[in-house]
């Protein structure tokens, strides 16, 4: 091919394809993104505040922002939470495991009704939706899992799930 402004040759070979990756979805809402990475400061309880297996400390509220959020896609919002079990109790986070890491013990989650919320579930209780930004609110609990706790560091993690119905 002739280049006639310049009196050049251009030559052209294949060199590859590019291929274009995606979707177009309709989307409910947003996680705010101070909320994708939420740290809940549970701070210390003693380990003689437990009245027995099963029972819980004091709770500590948090909350998840969503923003942008339409009606168009439904009317009710879900939140499930999926992370490790507790060996004993298995509807409670686990503590994360270490050196220092306490036993016996677990972490509840609750929705903002203070209904228990199990671990690696699908939701079952659902908020109305609101357009524009919407708050859920929950608490952490931590559990007795074990009759003899071993004091320690009790962290826990746990993703959520965003369910609309």
């Amino acid at each position: 091919m002739a280049n006639a402004a310049k009196g050049t040759t251009v030559v052209s070979v294949p060199g590859g394809r590019v291929t274009v990756v995606g979707a177009v979805i309709n989307s409910g809402c947003l996680v705010s993104t101070s909320n994708t990475d939420k740290v809940v400061q549970m701070g210390e309880v003693r380990s003689n505040q437990f009245l027995g297996v099963g029972s819980d400390a004091q709770p500590v509220a948090f909350s998840i922002q969503l923003e942008d959020c339409v009606r168009n896609i439904r009317d009710s919002i879900g939140v499930s939470f999926v992370g490790v079990a507790n060996e004993h109790d298995a509807e409670v986070l686990a503590v994360s495991p270490g050196p220092n890491a306490a036993q016996g013990i677990g972490v509840a989650l609750f929705d903002a009704d203070n209904k228990f919320l199990p671990i690696n579930t699908l939701p079952v209780n659902f908020t109305p939706l609101n357009k524009g930004v919407n708050t859920l609110h929950f608490f952490a609990k931590y559990r007795l899992a074990e009759q003899h706790p071993i004091p320690g560091i009790a962290d826990a993690w746990a993703n959520f799930t965003l369910t609309y119905q």
